[in-house]
C-alpha cells in the first residue's frame, strides 16, 4: 500500500506519509541487510566451530596413537618372534600389554573392577559369564572380566559369575 494511491483519500498520499513510507522502506532494507550479514556470520561461526571440533578430535586421536605407537611396535615384534617360534617371556608380554592399557586409560578408557573382586550383582554394570546363569540384583558375584567405560558411558559390562 506504500507508494500507491490512497483509496480513502481519492488521490496521492500526503508528503508526510510518503516521507514516512520511504523512511520505513529504508529501515526495512537496512534490517534485511543486517539480517543477511548476521546469517553469513552465523554460517561462518558454525563452519569455524565445526572445523575446530574436528581439529580437536584429530589432535586427541593423534595424541592417543602417539602414546600407543611404541607398545604397538613392541607387540608387533613379539608377534613376529612368536611366528618364528622364539620363546617369549611372560613379563615382556605383560609389560607391553600394560603400556597399551595405560595409554588407553590416559585417553579416557576406564576398566571397572579387578578380576576376583566379590561384589553385588547390578544388571546395569554386570552380565553373567554364562548364558545359563540367572542372577538377581544384589546377589553376591565374583568379577571375572572387568567392565569397560569411556567418559562414563559403558562400552562393555563386567562379566561376573555367581559365588559358590
Amino acid at each position: 500500500m506504500l507508494g500507491r494511491l490512497n483509496p480513502f483519500a481519492g488521490g496521492q498520499d500526503p508528503p508526510e506519509r510518503q516521507n514516512e513510507a520511504q523512511a520505513l522502506r529504508l529501515e526495512l532494507e537496512e534490517a534485511q541487510r543486517q539480517l543477511e550479514v548476521a546469517r553469513r556470520e552465523l554460517e561462518t561461526f558454525r563452519f569455524t566451530a565445526s572445523r575446530s571440533q574436528q581439529e580437536q578430535a584429530e589432535e586427541r586421536i593423534e595424541q592417543l596413537f602417539s602414546e600407543l605407537a611404541t607398545p604397538v611396535a613392541q607387540f608387533s615384534v613379539q608377534r613376529a618372534l612368536n611366528r618364528q617360534e622364539v620363546e617369549l617371556k611372560q613379563r615382556d608380554l605383560l609389560a607391553v600389554t600394560a603400556r597399551l592399557v595405560q595409554a588407553l586409560e590416559t585417553a579416557g578408557l576406564t576398566l571397572e573392577g579387578e578380576p576376583g573382586d566379590e561384589l553385588e550383582f547390578s544388571p546395569d554394570h554386570h552380565q553373567p559369564l554364562s548364558l545359563e546363569e540367572t542372577l538377581k540384583p544384589g546377589q553376591p558375584v565374583r568379577l571375572r572380566f572387568p567392565g569397560v567405560s569411556y567418559r562414563g558411558r559403558w562400552l562393555k559390562r563386567a562379566m561376573v559369575e555367581k559365588l559358590s
